[in-house]
């Protein structure tokens, strides 16, 4: 048995090294799912918020969109936005006008195109709003170019549901 610890331990320790590379150097995919759980966080607004820190989320939300990013939405009566000005006016005036909304994306489908500086992605969205406890779902199909290191959103359209 003593003759197994070192064996034991050199196994932990190449797990452990492995995790921590994985952590700190993140595959694409990964990179791009890491990308949109921080985009839900910062795209949700707590009941107590401050409107300040509410703006600033705001403000927050225009980093994960490039300069000339178009997002189409079509319920709601939101359209197409271009351009990250608008996104941040839209993004403003929504949490201005609620009490809480929650966002999540509970399934990321990534593709890598050749090259992989940019990638597709179709994400399922599900949106509580005001502390309703039955979720609005969205589905969003959408494109991200890789810049400067950074993956940015470029287009994110939504598609109709059978409901929709």
């Amino acid at each position: 048995m003593k003759k197994a610890w070192p064996g034991i331990s050199a196994v932990g320790a190449a797990v452990i090294l492995f995790l921590a590379y994985r952590q700190l150097f993140p595959d694409d995919e990964s990179a791009i799912r890491h990308e949109f759980q921080q985009l839900a966080r910062i795209a949700s607004a707590l009941p107590n918020e401050a409107p300040i820190a509410r703006l600033a989320k705001a403000q927050r939300l225009a980093g994960f969109f490039a300069r000339d990013a178009v997002v189409t939405i079509s319920s709601h009566g939101v359209g197409t936005l271009e351009g990250r000005d608008q996104l941040v006016q839209a993004a403003a005036v929504t949490r201005a006008n609620l009490q809480q909304l929650r966002i999540q994306f509970p399934d990321i489908q990534v593709t890598l195109n050749p090259g992989r500086q940019s990638a597709q992605v179709d994400v399922v969205a599900l949106a509580e709003i005001n502390g309703d406890k039955n979720p609005e779902v969205f589905e969003f199909r959408g494109s991200l170019d890789k810049q400067d290191g950074q993956w940015l959103i470029t287009r994110l359209d939504s598609v109709k549901n059978l409901g929709q």
